[in-house]
């Protein structure tokens, strides 16, 4: 772990309330979908909405297994079957316990490598709000509303979490998109980890 990711710890207090406030912001989009936007496309080449959701659901699965709560999910394999908004809201609702259930200190064994209880959390935020970001940007929707200081303290987090990550081509994230200076911080987060508008 960097001496700047050190230094970026939250408290605990703060730690939580992020994780709400970006766990929120994904919910927001996703309660008013309905059946027939699911196929549409996302920011996430390859990827449609459902696509999306199901991603998301087997982060929350993985959540849950290192709370010791069921088994370590696969990697694309469909987690959202054929009643996706129930899959959604049961996996969503149990994995918001993370914060209280984790050890900030202890050392998690994820599919990236051992990882603080702290630094799970915190990439649990970025997921949310990346992602609720992509479903945006594929409907159209406004981020205005975005809670902007937790945001940029999850933002401040992965400049550091991801400064020394391969990017690119078949890697979790894609190369910096060049963005200006003055766009709205949920697109400057987005084209951060790779993301490219498709309105």
């Amino acid at each position: 772990m960097t001496d700047l990711l050190v230094s970026l710890r939250p408290t605990t207090e703060e730690l939580h309330r992020d994780f709400a406030t970006a766990a929120e912001c994904w919910w927001q989009y996703v309660t008013p979908l309905e059946e027939d936007v699911l196929s549409c496309p996302t920011p996430c080449e390859g990827w449609t909405i459902r696509d999306l959701i199901n991603h998301v659901v087997t982060g929350e699965l993985m959540t849950l297994a290192v709370c010791g709560e069921g088994p370590m999910p696969t990697r694309g394999n469909d987690y959202l079957g054929a009643d996706w908004r129930s899959a959604a809201v049961s996996a969503h609702e149990r994995a918001l316990v993370l914060p209280d259930r984790l050890e900030e200190e202890k050392l998690y064994t994820l599919p990236m490598g051992e990882t603080p209880g702290w630094v799970f959390v915190r990439m649990r935020s970025m997921e949310y709000f990346s992602h609720a970001w992509d479903i945006a940007d594929a409907l159209g929707e406004p981020t205005s509303s975005w809670d902007m200081s937790a945001l940029e303290r999850v933002f401040a987090f992965a400049r550091a979490r991801l400064a020394s990550v391969p990017r690119g081509e078949g890697k979790p994230f894609g190369e910096v998109v060049p963005t200006s200076e003055d766009a709205p911080l949920p697109d400057r987060f987005a084209a951060f980890l790779g993301r490219t508008s498709i309105q």
